[in-house]
């Protein structure tokens, strides 16, 4: 179930496991909207793997570059790969339209390979990229950005433009969640790139506002991710243990990320 009201009797009190958090909002200058899944403990190996085959989808969404008449529902298959490699599926769309002082979710967009549609991404169009995975009566895992389509400058063979994504959310990811022998040196090197932007752009700005857990805890998810193969990756210890904040510290820097990148 990826979506739920909440009420008394479906409320727990937050201690240990997974948490997924989609949060967002609308101002002056743009919406946002980003999720994350953190967890509160130490994540089993089945959890681990299942985060990361999110990422995987994620990453490759973000990373392609296509000709402009490409119709959106064509990119479904890309991110949903790694998730359907492990015989699941996410019931929803991979994205969807973002609108600006009107429904978080905008047409025409929507990636989707049960969507039939005849339009395609033009430069300057904002949407998100959300693959997940859930399984049912244990856990949930989620994550969304919100990209640009920018144009490259560079032409296909058939006349047409090849476009990119730019990501626009700068919300860091759950580093123990991320098993990296699974990612591709592409891919390391995109979380690499991801992480250095975060701190380039965003950590200034925690420090201006003399928000220094924020900071600190950001730094801390945003380490170097070894792009080619460690003795420790040999040895079977593929992830990285960080400090943790609280799930109100989590949330506080979610929003402020997400609404400092659109000023």
């Amino acid at each position: 179930m990826p979506n739920y009201t909440p009420s008394n009797r479906t409320n727990i009190e937050l201690s240990e496991g997974m948490v997924l958090i989609d949060s967002g909002g609308q101002y002056e200058d743009g919406t946002t909207e980003v999720s994350r899944t953190l967890h509160l403990g130490e994540p089993t190996a089945e959890q681990i793997r299942a985060y990361t085959n999110v990422l995987i989808g994620m990453i490759r969404l973000s990373m392609l570059t296509f000709p402009e008449n490409l119709k959106p529902a064509e990119l479904d298959a890309l991110a949903r790969g790694p998730v359907w490699g492990s015989m699941n599926d996410y019931p929803h769309g991979t994205g969807h339209g973002i609108g600006s002082y009107s429904s978080v979710r905008e047409s025409p967009i929507s990636i989707s390979y049960t969507a039939k549609q005849r339009f395609t991404f033009k430069e300057g169009y904002f949407f998100s990229n959300e693959p997940g995975y859930y399984k049912n009566g244990a856990f949930g895992i989620r994550l969304e950005n919100v990209l640009e389509v920018v144009d490259t400058g560079k032409m296909h063979p058939t006349g047409y433009k090849f476009l990119a994504f730019q990501d626009v959310t700068l919300v860091p990811f759950e580093q123990k969640m991320i098993d990296r022998t699974l990612l591709s040196v592409p891919e390391k090197k995109w979380l690499n790139d991801y992480n250095a932007r975060i701190r380039q752009h965003v950590g200034s700005e925690l420090k201006r506002k003399h928000k220094m857990d924020a900071f600190y805890w950001m730094m801390n998810k945003t380490r170097h991710v070894p792009e080619y193969v460690t003795e420790a990756d040999y040895n079977g210890v593929a992830t990285t243990r960080h400090d943790h904040l609280s799930i109100a510290g989590a949330l506080t820097i979610g929003f402020l990320l997400t609404r400092f990148v659109l000023n």
